[in-house]
């Protein structure tokens, strides 16, 4: 009994070592706290048999780690790996003096633990970081521990060595050997989004007149630890009763450091703009900022477009981010810029301080308006360009396409197809071939291929639509895709020639539109069922109103275009026949009609 007492006390012994071991790695805390870890549990708990015997100082917890619980837990993660069907792996070059230590990361989706799942596979210094060196490292570690069939994502930053640049080409980055390793062309590569966010904030800055980074780092510095001059920006707060904050430093660096420094600016406008400017001697750079009265609106506009970018980055550096949410990411944000640029937007500060400065600097306001779609436009574009992802949604648990399932789009044409995505309207059923005009000659810059055209299209029918080309998106023919799917549209939505004769002879009424309008759209019905010119233009005039008619009869240039003009323009001088209008004269003949009645009626 007393052998078993000891057994048993010995077990619990050594799990409390390897519990203290595990907490002291999962917090992160130094191995050399353990050194007084356990004489202060000794003393804690002096009647304590188990906290009389722990004797766990730095260099024991090294060994536990080393020996025990990574063998354990690299054992238990492999067990798990193997029953899922496929896996991301992803890694980055960490400096430890002239050690470069690349860590191999792996995420996988395992239901049976709520979801997504991000585990560290190796650890190890390599003597450089080409290509070569890094995806052999790569390749080695997944082949010996039976994972390499599983892969189906590679994620690191944007660098040439990782991805061959932007439009990813060459067959010499860590991309495109892992690729060729895998016999996997359709492998996804994740860029750093954060990274890409950021130097996307960075070229809209890079157009603004004024150099934000510069004046942010400026303002920091000035005050960062000079007392008396923040004791004479605290004096102003109080005269202007706005509550003092310290200014905030930035970073290219720290991606997130520059939108609250922005914000702090602008919080503390007025008492920084009264102090510099009363300075005998203020830096010039700050003085000239200050003095221009569009440097806020510049602050407010740059402010109002990053927040667009600022919660995606945070939301781009959590944990259990997957390539999914990475690439609805990219979407938002194009296409909340692209709302913006198309909408000119305008921040409802930006707007106030325009308004104050338009009556007495009101060609320089209209320059900025003019130029405030600068801020988004280099911005939209480093986003679409330099995101490039695949669909993933096809792929089996080796990376391949699925045997029937349509083919995925290359990964240097998925983000492109979202940037453009947006400014595609829904699928026009009774213009269906002015419709695919305006489709091809928007993705007509980004040079998409057939399997991108094809899911483009396919993402822009509704419902009705899609029961029509069902059978062509469920079984896509190998090539030509997009040409199949555009022909069918086309017999199924576009009206027969005689069909569109028959409604340019006895359908189109001139109704609310321009003349020049309805000329147009006869025109467009025209041109398919092969009408003249002459007889458009007879057509067109019998539906003009008759003082329309009487004036285009007296004109010397008989040019139907130029007809279209003038008609127009008697129009807009003809006094229209409003709602209000109508009901006055009604109400007024009830009233002449009632007088009549009683005059007529005997005495």
């Amino acid at each position: 009994m007393e052998s078993n007492a000891n057994l048993n006390l010995q077990r619990s012994v050594r799990a409390t070592e390897a519990t203290l071991v595990y907490h002291t790695v999962k917090h992160h805390e130094s191995f050399n706290s353990l050194d007084c870890t356990a004489p202060l549990c000794k003393s804690i708990y002096p009647d304590s048999k188990i906290a009389k015997d722990v004797t766990c100082s730095r260099s024991k917890a090294e060994a536990i780690l080393k020996n025990v619980l990574g063998p354990f837990a690299q054992e238990n993660m492999l067990k798990e790996v193997s029953k899922i069907r496929y896996l991301s792996v992803s890694t980055d070059s960490s400096n430890h003096g002239a050690i470069k230590l690349f860590p191999v990361l792996i995420q996988y989706f395992n239901p049976e633990k709520g979801g997504i799942q991000v585990k560290l596979l190796e650890l190890q210094a390599l003597p450089n970081e080409t290509a070569e060196t890094i995806s052999t490292y790569i390749h080695t570690i997944l082949t010996d521990k039976n994972l390499l069939d599983k892969l189906i994502a590679f994620s690191a930053d944007n660098t040439n060595t990782n991805f061959g640049g932007r439009e990813r080409s060459g067959t010499n980055s860590v991309y495109s050997r892992l690729k060729s390793a895998t016999q996997n062309d359709d492998m996804v590569g994740v860029g750093c989004i954060a990274h890409i966010f950021s130097n996307s904030v960075h070229h809209a800055i890079e157009s603004l007149p004024i150099c934000v980074d510069s004046i942010v780092m400026q303002m920091h510095n000035h005050f960062a630890s000079f007392t008396v001059r923040t004791e004479a920006l605290k004096k102003v707060c109080s005269e202007l009763e706005i509550d003092f904050k310290r200014m905030l430093s930035h970073s290219k660096t720290r991606w997130l450091s520059l939108y609250p420094a922005i914000e702090r600016i602008l919080q503390m406008y007025e008492p920084l703009k009264s102090y510099f400017l009363s300075l005998s001697y203020p830096a010039r750079t700050l003085q000239m900022f200050f003095e221009n009265d569009f440097s806020e609106c510049y602050l407010w506009l740059l402010h109002s477009f990053m927040s667009i970018y600022q919660s995606r980055i945070k939301h781009a550096e959590t944990a259990d981010i997957s390539v999914n949410e990475v690439i609805d990411q990219c979407s938002q944000v194009v296409e909340n810029i692209n709302e913006r640029l198309e909408q000119n937007f305008c921040p409802m500060k930006v707007t106030e301080i325009l308004r104050r400065l338009s009556e007495a600097r009101r060609d320089e306001v209209e320059d900025f308006k003019q130029n405030m779609r600068r801020i988004g436009d280099p911005a939209a574009e480093q986003s679409a360009t330099w995101s490039s992802y695949g669909n993933s949604s096809t792929m089996n648990p080796i990376g391949s396409p699925q045997k029937g399932a349509p083919q995925v789009m290359k990964v240097e044409e998925g983000m492109a197809s979202i940037s453009v995505s947006a400014r595609i309207p829904e699928f026009w059923r009774e213009m269906p071939r002015l419709w695919f005009a305006q489709f091809e000659a928007t993705i007509a810059p980004q040079k998409q291929g057939d399997e991108c055209r094809f899911q483009l299209v396919v993402s822009k029918l509704n419902r009705e639509a899609l029961q029509q080309v069902a059978d062509i998106i469920y079984s896509p023919p190998e090539t030509n895709k997009y040409q199949v799917l555009k022909e069918r549209l086309l017999q199924v939505y576009e009206e027969s020639p005689e069909r569109q004769f028959q409604r340019l002879v006895g359908e189109l009424d001139l109704g609310t539109q321009k003349p020049s309008q309805l000329l147009r759209r006869m025109k467009e019905l025209a041109r398919n069922s092969k009408a003249s010119d002459e007889t458009v233009k007879n057509l067109w005039i019998t539906r003009l109103p008759v003082p329309v008619k009487t004036v285009l009869a007296a004109s010397q240039d008989q040019q139907v275009d130029n007809l279209a003009a003038i008609a127009d323009k008697v129009m807009e001088n003809m006094q229209p026949i409003t709602g209000e209008t109508a009901a006055r004269s009604i109400q007024l003949k009830r009233q002449t009609d009632q007088g009549r009645l009683a005059k007529a009626e005997p005495s």
